[in-house]
């Protein structure tokens, strides 16, 4: 039988989506498998144990970064120079945001907010007697945007100044009754997510006083769908703003055009359907997100930390596929990014688990030293009751990049023959060495059944893309 694209898992009850691999187009194939690229170090905050939040800002990163019962403010730039600026003790952890005006730099830990003035190096405490606490952080048209913790209320600062406030310049979530998660901008409008009930699109109506307000709500601005928690948004490059909604789902919009854009495998993973083979995560309130664009993809990465689970939305393809990484206790679950900034055209994020940042690129290899395990499974070949042989396999994979030192890179193959429940002892085959240009990963003698699922396993520090595959299937 001829290659043909790998028949990667969708929407399917059985098997998982691509681990590590996103699908891309190309004029010699109908579809190749690409892998996502690698960690390298830039710098490690000492005694930390989570980067919260990034933030860009002219010549310089800001990070916060857990270090203890503290919260501490660094910033550095491209070579990994880093300073401290500040510190706080009202969260360590959790929810946080950064933004900046001209002048200042505001962060806002979910209950308070902090200002740090590069200028005169000065870092505060907002005081303003206006300023009721802060659970959320964005910036538009010069004004610093705050939801007032546990509430339906919301507020923005004076014009280019985040430490002055007026007490008629807040405003009311009101056309359903949960309070707010989360206020983010987009393409100049502001979307006000709910916790429960639905969401609201406000416009800068340029008023300047209590009778013309300065933010007024789109005419018939509701959206039905709320937000599970507090950072799991992003405007996907600026293209579509993208959360995940109460019920489960990824949620796409356009001004009060809303539509889900997650399959029902992702449904089903993330809140269970009463079997075995999907009890459900524990909770999804905990999901941060962020969006990058990396080999003409724009993507929507998705992690639930009590889960262990990366998702990444692919926008290019509409796909959904995951990222793993290696832990500190061993064994892989969630991809090392806990937050992300773009910064000189190059990609940033720092770690869940300790105090480094890292450039993320698909020029690496592999995580910080650790090892990327990429995994694919095949749709469920069912042929009814007639049974099939499976005389041989081959993946089709551009072989011959090697590993350092001219030694032989491996992929493993196994199989099931009950939708996955069960698998195989996996069998290695060469990846071929530096040069080798032409080997492929056959597997012969795969046996025969009724129905029959592939999982191709590839973990170690080598390029490859994955062209195809051909079952060499007989009845």
């Amino acid at each position: 039988m001829p290659v043909k694209p790998w028949p990667i898992v969708v929407d399917e009850l059985y098997g998982d989506v691509p681990i590590g691999w996103f699908p891309a187009a190309d004029t010699n194939h109908e579809l190749v498998l690409m892998p996502f690229g690698g960690l390298k170090e830039l710098c490690d905050f000492p005694l930390c144990s989570e980067v919260r939040e990034g933030w860009s800002w002219d010549d310089f990163m800001y990070w916060a970064v857990r270090r203890g019962s503290d919260t501490v403010i660094f910033k550095t730039d491209d070579t990994g120079a880093y300073s401290e600026i500040g510190s706080f003790a009202t969260s360590f952890t959790g929810p946080l945001w950064m933004r900046n005006n001209q002048t200042q730099l505001c962060i806002v830990d979910g209950v308070t907010g902090y200002i740090y003035t590069p200028s005169t190096n000065a870092f505060v405490l907002i005081t303003d007697g206006d300023f009721p606490g802060a659970g959320c952080l964005e910036y538009q048209d010069g004004y610093g945007i705050f939801s007032d913790p546990d509430s339906n209320q919301w507020f923005h600062s004076q014009p280019n100044d985040f430490l002055s406030f007026s007490s008629i310049d807040f405003y009311s979530k009101e056309a359903k009754t949960d309070n707010i998660r989360t206020i983010r901008s987009f393409q100049r409008e502001l979307y006000i997510f709910g916790t429960e009930k639905g969401s609201e699109v406000w416009y800068n109506a340029g008023g300047n006083n209590i009778d013309s307000p300065t933010f007024a709500r789109n005419a018939g601005g509701v959206i039905e769908y709320s937000a599970a928690s507090a950072k799991s948004d992003s405007d996907m490059g600026g293209i579509m703003m993208t959360w995940l909604s109460s019920q489960g789902q990824i949620i796409q919009a356009k001004g009060t055009s809303a539509a889900v854009a997650s399959s029902q495998k992702f449904h089903r993973e993330l809140m269970g359907d009463g079997t075995l083979s999907y009890p459900g995560y524990s909770t999804i309130a905990d999901a941060v997100a962020f969006s990058f664009i990396d080999q003409g993809h724009i993507f929507h990465q998705l992690t639930f930390p009590a889960a262990d689970v990366t998702w990444v939305l692919d926008g290019t393809t509409k796909l959904l596929l995951k990222r793993q990484s290696y832990k500190a206790a061993g064994g892989y679950g969630r991809h090392r990014a806990n937050c992300y900034t773009l910064f000189k055209n190059k990609h940033y994020v720092g770690d869940f688990e300790n105090g480094k940042i890292y450039e993320m690129s698909s020029s690496y290899r592999n995580d910080d030293g650790n090892l990327i395990q990429r995994v694919l499974h095949s749709k469920n070949i069912n042929n009814g009751k007639v049974r099939m042989s499976f005389p041989g396999i081959q993946v089709a994979l551009e072989a011959g990049h090697g590993l350092a030192g001219g030694d032989t890179p491996y992929v493993g193959l196994q199989f099931s023959n009950d939708g996955g429940k069960a698998w195989s002892s996996m069998v290695n085959r060469s990846a071929g060495k530096t040069g080798e240009y032409t080997r492929q990963a056959n597997f012969e003698q795969m046996g025969s059944d009724y129905q029959r699922m592939y999982k191709l396993t590839m973990t170690e520090e080598f390029f490859t893309r994955i062209v195809g595959l051909d079952f060499g299937v007989e009845e």
